[in-house]
């Protein structure tokens, strides 16, 4: 009798080997290739935060509408935690990497803190998820997020009432 398991693993190795040696050769080979010391990072604008947001808000839904099993699809959503908690590490190692974690404010390059960037950023894809794909958001983070978006509004508006005082 056939075992599966070893069925499985001796097709993925067979799939997985290939790449992963043309891969390492592509890489050696490329000498055009700059070193991060000799690039400068720009501070990311407010055009490229919102495509990065977009992306965040777009891979939760996709995720969200998926229904996997083993090998096909079947009704088991992905977990929206999961989704949300990737699309937030995606967005804040992107603005990290491609911009050296500053963001521009007013034409000034501002250092931004990685865990106030995670939590800035998951609340915006949250916020855009339940905007654009409502039905696959949990009713738990829609709550939590009108909780904490009631909040941020008492803030602002405090906050304008001092300006105009």
């Amino acid at each position: 009798m056939i075992n599966s398991k070893s069925v499985k693993s001796k097709l993925v190795s067979i799939i997985t080997t290939p790449l992963i040696l043309s891969s390492l050769f592509i890489g050696i080979g490329s000498s055009s290739r700059k070193l991060l010391a000799e690039t400068t990072l720009s501070p990311a604008t407010y055009e490229e935060l919102a495509r990065y947001e977009w992306m965040g808000i777009n891979y939760v839904c996709i995720a969200r509408e998926m229904q996997f099993t083993r090998f096909l699809w079947f009704k088991q959503r992905f977990p929206f935690e999961k989704a949300l908690s990737v699309a937030t590490s995606t967005f804040v190692n992107t603005v990290l990497a491609h911009h050296g974690g500053f963001i521009e404010d007013k034409e000034e390059a501002i250092a931004i803190d990685p865990n106030r960037l995670y939590e800035n950023g998951s609340f915006m894809i949250l916020g855009g998820a339940i905007q654009y794909c409502p039905d696959l958001v949990p009713k738990k983070s829609k709550t939590q997020f009108e909780e904490i978006n009631a909040i941020f509004q008492q803030q602002l508006e405090a906050i304008e009432s001092q300006i105009t005082e």
